[in-house]
């Protein structure tokens, strides 16, 4: 059984199939390279086999929708903030433009904040570095299910993905 989303913290609404219009859940079905998937059947310890190839391929295109999905942002130096968009086990990385802007809006709102480019999300200015990406403090947990999302500390929705692994919609 799924966690609740903690009732004491801010929330507001968002959509139900954000993560999907996003593009997130098309970018966990699409086929893996050939290169990726031997990567993952040597970290794995698996044979490469035709089979084995196929099985990896068709349980990717079968990717189902998870009940919560987390949003954050990573910033460098000398670079455009990208929005970063998780299951828990696999992110995307995508420019803060459409949907990404809307989510800082909306965060922004529900946190009675004025909205700027660098919302609470971004990550600290002076702890940016040119060469590593950096994550905000903070990020957004997602309950698709409930379409309400929270923001929480970015080590706690971690722990919340963890919890919920296998947390499907019903």
């Amino acid at each position: 059984m799924a966690l609740e989303l903690p009732k004491d913290v801010i929330g507001f609404h968002l959509r139900y199939d954000f993560a999907i219009e996003s593009g997130y859940v098309d970018y966990r079905r699409a086929p893996l390279p050939n290169a990726e998937i031997v990567k993952l059947c040597v970290s794995k310890g698996w044979e490469i086999t035709p089979e084995r190839v196929a099985e990896i391929k068709l349980q990717r295109s079968c990717y189902a929708l998870q009940r919560f999905y987390r949003y954050c942002v990573a910033s460098k130096t000398g670079s455009p903030s990208l929005m970063g968009v998780s299951d828990g086990k696999v992110a995307q990385w995508v420019p803060i433009e459409g949907l990404a802007v809307d989510l800082l809006r909306r965060v922004s709102l529900a946190m009675e904040v004025a909205y700027a480019e660098t919302s609470c999300l971004h990550p600290d200015p002076k702890l940016l570095k040119e060469s590593d990406w950096t994550i905000g403090r903070v990020a957004v947990l997602h309950d698709v299910e409930r379409a309400r999302a929270t923001v929480l500390n970015f080590e706690a929705t971690n722990w919340y993905l963890e919890e919920n692994r296998d947390a499907r919609i019903r």
